[in-house]
């Protein structure tokens, strides 16, 4: 299940192409199925995008979750019991009626002191978001969560222009090659 959008989905069907997949659609959905086909976990460090998704992995028999790297897209989760519960909303959760929610008092503190719950906490006790940049396997041998990406190593080594119009035409020429791609 997908919720999203790949911007470099027409770069990666290309280099996928090579590798000798066909597609189907148009679809940048198809294009996050054969990126995990064809990298597995590491397809993250390809994908460029605002998406929260979950792929069942038949061979490995595991659940593969990710969010995106700012967390544009939301994607909560809970381990009830014997259930693993997942969604792009905590309504669809809740709905399930698996569990009695109960408030959870540090994210409301959180909530009312700085008017936000941080990931990955929620107001329902149990409910965790997955964080910004984050990923997630689950599978008969337990659960793997870790971070992929980090906007601080992104940045390190990035060259600030100190003068205010050499970081205009820095910052115009990063524009025009984010469009273009």
């Amino acid at each position: 299940t997908y919720n999203g959008e790949t911007y470099n989905h027409r770069i990666l069907r290309e280099i996928l192409k090579k590798e000798g997949y066909s597609f189907f659609s148009n679809s940048d959905t198809e294009i996050v199925l054969k990126s995990y086909q064809e990298w597995g976990k590491e397809c993250l460090q390809r994908l460029k995008g605002m998406f929260a998704f979950a792929i069942w992995d038949e061979k490995e028999r595991s659940l593969f979750l990710a969010r995106d790297h700012f967390g544009i897209k939301p994607l909560y989760w809970i381990k009830a019991e014997d259930r693993f519960i997942f969604s792009s909303e905590i309504k669809g959760i809740l709905s399930t009626k698996s569990f009695a929610p109960i408030i959870d008092r540090q994210a409301l503190w959180d909530y009312l002191s700085i008017g936000a719950v941080p990931a990955p906490l929620t107001l329902v006790e149990g409910i965790r978001a997955l964080p910004p940049g984050h990923a997630m396997i689950l599978s008969e041998q337990g659960m793997e969560l870790w971070k992929y990406w980090d906007i601080d190593e992104a940045a390190k080594g990035v060259e600030v222009p100190e003068d205010f119009r050499e970081a205009i035409e820095l910052l115009r020429l990063k524009l025009e090659k984010s469009i273009s791609e």
